[in-house]
């Protein structure tokens, strides 16, 4: 007796329909779906804390998604200047949800060495001469996700500081 053993899998002509129709819609939507990058609104309540070993400093970034769906925020590195002088850096160790169309608050802590702050001795000596205001610049990236969606945002802003936070520092 004469047998045949037919192992094989055979897509039906439908089968073979849903999933093409399923990469085209995928694709569709994925080039409809963007997600815009965060707005920065400014940085307030900055606080600094110095020890025998480092300085650290706190604040927190006031931003706003201008998305119409939620996103989730993380690894998010920060690099902290004054002047362009290094005073230090900062990262989120957590993801933050963040609600569609809103103002939120990120909290943010740099920590600097002692060796960084004396980089920034320049600063000192500019406000004995009466130069009472520098530039902070914080500058960094974040991901934004959304489902299976995800874009790493550069971003970099810039404030003037008055003099009492600069004397803080000192």
């Amino acid at each position: 007796m004469r047998g045949s053993i037919s192992i094989g899998f055979t897509f039906s002509s439908m089968t073979v329909k849903q999933i093409i129709t399923s990469i085209l819609l995928i694709f569709l939507l994925s080039s409809c779906f963007t997600i815009k990058p965060v707005e920065f609104i400014k940085a307030e309540n900055m606080k600094t804390q110095k020890t025998d070993s480092a300085f650290e400093m706190t604040f927190d970034l006031a931003m706003h998604n201008p998305n119409n769906w939620s996103l989730r925020l993380s690894d998010l590195e920060t690099q902290v200047t004054i002047d362009d002088k290094p005073l230090g850096k900062a990262a989120l160790s957590k993801v933050i949800r963040l609600k569609r169309n809103s103002d939120f608050s990120l909290p943010v802590n740099a920590k600097a060495s002692l060796s960084d702050l004396v980089n920034l001795s320049g600063l000192g000596i500019g406000l004995l001469f009466g130069n009472q205001t520098a530039v902070a610049n914080i500058k960094g990236s974040m991901i934004l996700k959304k489902f299976i969606f995800r874009r790493k945002v550069e971003f970099e802003y810039k404030e003037k500081i008055d003099g009492k936070f600069l004397q803080s520092l000192f």
